[in-house]
C-alpha cells in the first residue's frame, strides 16, 4: 500500500482502529467533502444551464436576422411613404428599448445596493452577536462556580 492510500484512509478515518478525535476529523471531513461535491455539482449545473440559455438566445438571434433579412427583401418593394411610416415605428420601438435599458440599470444599481446594504448588516449583526457571546460566556464561567458553592 502506498503512503497516498495510508493518508487518505487515515484522513477518512479507515486506518484508525479507535474512536477517538480522528474518527470525529474524519466524520468532519467527509461532511466538508460532500458539502463540497454538492456545491461542485450545482455550480455545473448552473453553468449548464447557462450554456443551454446561450445557445438558445443564439438560435434567437440567427432566427431574427433572417427575418430582419427576409423584411428587407419586402421592404425594397414598398412606396416610400410605407417606408417612412415603418421606420419611425422602428425608432419609437428603439426609444422604448432603450428606456427600458435605463431603467433595467437603475432597478440594478438599486438592487446591488441594498445586496450591500444587507451583507454590511449581516457582518454587524454577525460581530455583535460574537462580540455579546464573548463577554457572556467569560462572565459565566467566572460567576457560576460561585453560585455551585
Amino acid at each position: 500500500m502506498s503512503k497516498i492510500d495510508d493518508v487518505r484512509k487515515k484522513s477518512l478515518g479507515m486506518g484508525l482502529g479507535e474512536d477517538g478525535p480522528e474518527a470525529g476529523e474524519a466524520a468532519m471531513l467527509q461532511d466538508r467533502l460532500a458539502l463540497l461535491n454538492k456545491q461542485e455539482f450545482l455550480r455545473a449545473k448552473s453553468t449548464a444551464e447557462v450554456i443551454s440559455r446561450l445557445e438558445s438566445l443564439e438560435k434567437t438571434i440567427k432566427s431574427a436576422t433572417e427575418n430582419v433579412r427576409s423584411a428587407s427583401l419586402e421592404v425594397r418593394g414598398y412606396p416610400a411613404e410605407v417606408v417612412t411610416q415603418l421606420s419611425t415605428r422602428v425608432e419609437i420601438c428603439f426609444a422604448r428599448c432603450e428606456d427600458a435599458a435605463k431603467h433595467a440599470v437603475e432597478v440594478f444599481t438599486k438592487t446591488d445596493s441594498l445586496q450591500r446594504q444587507l451583507d454590511r448588516s449581516y457582518m454587524i449583526l454577525i460581530f455583535a452577536v460574537s462580540l455579546g457571546v464573548g463577554i457572556v460566556m467569560p462572565l459565566l464561567f467566572i460567576n457560576l462556580p460561585k453560585l455551585f458553592q
